[in-house]
């Protein structure tokens, strides 16, 4: 009797939108992701970064030039390498918004998360 009832709830979480209790909402397809950031000054700490619909991004962080290469990965991540300033190595992160807020988290969602504030 248990499993019964319990069948219909599983099958109804694994339907549900992606959503935190926060009220943020991952970011799984890139269509969504360029409709809602590409283009867009992002803005954090005084920093900001622009991704571009061509597959790069720039900007300034603590008064250094930044830029690289970015491309959405099979499985809804955005993976980034940087090619000028520091940190080169290749990153994908797990993105969600809620409203302006863009919440990246590093490493695949498993890692340090930062919000952006989306401006334009």
């Amino acid at each position: 009797m248990r499993i019964t009832f319990l069948a219909p709830l599983i099958l109804l979480a694994a339907c549900a939108e992606t959503a935190v209790p926060d009220g943020y909402t991952r970011i799984s397809e890139e269509a969504e992701f360029v409709d809602k950031v590409v283009g867009k000054r992002l803005t954090i700490d005084g920093n900001f970064v622009v991704i571009a619909a061509d597959g790069t991004f720039a900007g300034n962080f603590n008064d250094t030039d930044l830029a690289g290469i970015w491309n959405w990965s099979e499985d809804g991540y955005w993976c980034r390498t940087i090619t000028v300033g520091p940190q080169r190595a290749e990153d994908c992160q797990l993105f969600e918004i809620f409203g302006t807020a863009l919440r990246g988290t590093r490493d695949r969602g498993d890692g340090v998360s930062f919000v952006y504030e989306i401006e334009g």
